[in-house]
């Protein structure tokens, strides 16, 4: 036969072998429950977790009950921080198809934040937007009292910022992140660049003549051997660029990949390599993804 617990507010619970002691709900722990059975207890927390003590002081009654009351004001605050950040004013400054800007939009979109676009006409520059833009360039973004330019810097700052909600873009610690991270910036993107706007861009501004093969065929070297360091690591057991789960690289990544899909010859290069392709194929499933690519602007290739 179970004997009661010392203290008061324990009650055997009818029909039960359980001891289940109530908390006083106008405390601070509101109305947690510890309930005892044999020679264990378990704490009922208020994330609906169940932790599980071994009985052997009755500590372990208060450490029960300070689990409860650490997890409950845990998640309080993540609510007040998703409140703040609900109520935060965001302003993206750039332009529809500019690809760093799809970049933040992306990036915004898979965190589940609100965002005002505000298009900027780069042979126009205005002052406010230099103001916040010193070198002229797309994109900026304004994050209630924070400015910034750059949109790899930008990124990170969203990424970090807002870590708790959404996916965890930016786990530490991770080489591979910060070494993909990297590659991004200073060998994938400029030789998509180069590519795209040889193809796509360049033949479409005013004045514009039909790319040169010549100068297309070099370009779509560079973007080949690239891809040949990204085929041979996803073929290595990863299924995102830094291991397992998707992260800010793979965000990076995607905006000139969109860009590659639209360019027949740019696009060959992803499909001719499997795991790029499988890669390309996952990341753009994404349903973030999916909004952000419905809200732009795309002409046929």
């Amino acid at each position: 036969m179970l004997q009661p617990f010392s203290g008061s507010g324990w009650e055997l619970i009818k029909g039960t072998c359980f001891w289940k002691y109530s908390v006083d709900p106008s405390s601070t722990l509101g109305g947690s429950d510890v309930c005892i059975v044999g020679t264990t207890y378990s704490a009922s927390c208020a994330d609906g977790a169940v932790r599980f003590f071994d009985l052997a002081t009755e500590a372990n009654h208060r450490r029960a009950s300070s689990i409860c009351l650490s997890k409950r004001r845990a998640g309080e605050g993540a609510m007040a921080e998703e409140a703040a950040a609900a109520e935060t004013s965001r302003k993206l400054y750039g332009y529809a198809l500019s690809s760093n800007s799809v970049r933040i939009a992306a990036l915004l979109n898979e965190k589940g934040l609100h965002y005002d676009l505000v298009a900027v006409d780069l042979d126009n520059k205005t002052p406010e937007f230099l103001a916040i833009s010193p070198f002229g360039q797309i994109p900026a973004f304004q994050d209630g009292d924070d400015v910034l330019f750059e949109s790899r810097a930008i990124s990170r700052h969203i990424a970090t910022k807002y870590k708790h909600l959404g996916p965890d873009l930016v786990p530490t610690p991770s080489a591979k992140l910060e070494t993909w991270l990297e590659v991004e910036a200073h060998h994938f993107y400029p030789a998509v660049a180069d590519l795209v706007y040889e193809i796509r861009v360049r033949p479409r501004l005013p004045g514009g003549v039909p790319p040169d093969p010549a100068v297309v065929d070099g370009l779509a070297r560079k973007v080949d051997d690239v891809l040949d360091v990204y085929e041979a690591h996803l073929a290595a057991g990863n299924r995102y660029l830094a291991g397992d789960v998707f992260t800010l690289a793979d965000v990076n990544h995607m905006a000139q990949l969109l860009a590659m899909s639209k360019t027949p010859r740019a696009a060959e290069l992803v499909a001719a390599r499997p795991h790029v392709q499988a890669w390309w194929e996952d990341i753009s499933a994404r349903p973030a993804w999916k909004t952000t690519v419905a809200a732009l602007p795309l002409s046929p290739p």
